[in-house]
């Protein structure tokens, strides 16, 4: 008898956890993955993989959080000055990427960045 109360509440433990750890990690989703959705669908590329490979060495959790770069969710650049900041980087501090990805894939990440909320 002892046994089947310890396996309830731990059970329920386990099921509060989970329950609880889901609801944070979907709370934190929605603001870069519809912006990701939005613009993988608009440009047809991978925006996911593009980011990851290219800009999360620097910018964290798909540009939402800042790390050895700046957060890039809520950047005050227009998307021009984002286009021309990822086209020819920024001088000691971001190199440019428009020779390895081309015209279309930096239009695409900056219309993404664009679409993050804004987040300070």
């Amino acid at each position: 008898m002892e046994i089947k109360k310890i396996i309830s509440i731990w059970s329920i433990l386990v099921f509060s956890i989970l329950a609880i750890g889901n609801r944070f990690a979907t709370a934190e989703e929605p603001s870069h993955v519809e912006a990701m959705a939005a613009a993988t669908e608009k440009f047809k590329i991978n925006i996911k993989g593009t980011f990851a490979s290219n800009c999360s060495w620097c910018h964290g959790k798909f540009g939402m959080k800042a790390g050895k770069g700046p957060q890039l969710a809520g950047t005050e650049l227009t998307l021009e000055q984002t286009i021309e900041r990822i086209s020819n980087g920024k001088s000691g501090m971001m190199p440019p990427y428009l020779k390895v990805l081309g015209k279309e894939k930096v239009e695409a990440l900056a219309n993404y960045i664009k679409m993050l909320p804004g987040q300070k």
